[in-house]
């Protein structure tokens, strides 16, 4: 499933209230490539943080009592190979007292009314299920088909960090751990060490070119990838163009490895054709411009239309000016309020906008997403 819309609200009517939505006091709309940026403290990395909550709640990784704010309200839209999927929450208190589910507008699971629709029955049963457990504790149920999209969505979401070195720095202790996660497949549920040795097992010198071949677009030129032992652990390597020795991930610099990472997750979802949401901080932290402008050629080369999305923010310039405007959704940071502002709500501006011969980042900085040439438009 891809998101396409989605809106959130905590704490209402209270001092700390906040809330994530359009323009028009309504959804916010997502494609398949969505730049998120803004002012610093606008809320882009609360907007992740809170996809990723959601995320982490509908795959169970999550218990309600866990959230950060007792008063939460969330409505996910997707687009589910054409089907829309609608999913309504609304914790508060560490207790679930609104959820819903929607199928093409038709009702499948309504918390309030206690009733949930059954496939094998053809119509609604009773449904009596603790109120701090969310109804996609009920996935494997084959009465409820349905759950199993939201439940996989949210496990298959992955979040990643281009300042983070957790990841660089874990290795496996034996070939026997790495054997017990080849199944695994989904990109998200292990590091990137498990997704490479999967891969190399399932696709052979298939998933090979492809990795060599992104590396070389981000001029990383590499002639092979691999899983070695040394004396630290067992670890990804891959062998560079111009040097003798394969260098280690321990070896590899922050943006290498990132890059890698980002480019082994991606083709590994574009291998197993799943859906897949990836979430990115700071695109392009620890990566040069060259590099940081090839990831964005290559993340629209490859999932335009596609069924991998990915959200990211960045404070960079250089990276707003790579990235065409109709992937951008800009934040404006009001009392108690993130609103977005994106081609799906402001497209005016955003059309009008390529006649002023500006940069990209003069977009933001003239906030011409809120008034285009007109001064007199309504914020």
């Amino acid at each position: 499933m891809i998101l396409k819309a989605f809106r959130y609200k905590r704490l209402e009517g209270q001092p700390k209230e906040w809330s994530i939505e359009d323009r028009n006091d309504d959804f916010v709309q997502f494609g398949n490539i969505n730049l998120i940026v803004g002012k610093n403290a606008a809320g882009k990395s609360r907007t992740l943080g809170v996809i990723r909550e959601i995320a982490e709640l509908l795959a169970l990784d999550k218990k309600i009592e866990k959230i950060p704010f007792n008063d939460s309200f969330y409505h996910l839209v997707f687009d589910n190979d054409g089907d829309k999927n609608e999913y309504i929450l609304h914790v508060k208190d560490s207790v679930v007292i609104e959820e819903q589910i929607l199928i093409n507008k038709e009702c499948k699971f309504d918390r309030k009314k206690r009733k949930i629709y059954s496939e094998e029955k053809n119509g609604f049963i009773d449904f009596d299920e603790n109120d701090n457990k969310l109804v996609v504790s009920n996935h494997t149920n084959p009465e409820f088909p349905y759950l199993g999209s939201f439940y996989l969505w949210g496990y298959s979401l992955q979040k990643a960090n281009f300042t983070n070195q957790v990841e660089k720095k874990r290795l496996a202790n034996s070939m026997d751990e790495l054997d017990k996660n080849v199944e695994h497949t989904l990109p998200n549920r292990k590091d990137v060490l498990n997704m490479v040795y999967a891969a190399k097992k399932m696709y052979g010198k298939n998933f090979d070119q492809k990795i060599i071949e992104d590396m070389k677009f981000l001029d990383y030129p590499i002639d092979s990838i691999g899983i070695q032992e040394s004396t630290k652990g067992i670890g990804i390597y891959v062998k560079e163009l111009d040097l003798e020795e394969k260098t280690g991930q321990l070896e590899m610099s922050q943006g290498m490895f990132r890059a890698l990472t980002f480019i082994v997750q991606l083709n590994m979802a574009l291998l197993n054709n799943v859906s897949f949401c990836v979430l990115i901080d700071d695109l392009g932290e620890g990566l040069d411009f060259d590099r940081s402008k090839g990831l964005i050629d290559l993340i629209i080369k490859k999932l335009k239309d596609s069924k991998i999305q990915v959200i990211f923010t960045t404070n960079d310039r250089y990276i707003m000016n790579a990235i065409p405007l109709e992937y951008w959704s800009v934040i404006e940071r009001k009392p108690n309020k993130a609103i977005f502002y994106n081609y799906y709500n402001s497209k005016q501006n955003f059309d009008d906008f390529k006649y002023t011969g500006m940069s990209n980042f003069d977009f933001l900085a003239s906030q011409f997403y809120m008034n285009g040439f007109s001064i007199d438009q309504e914020d």
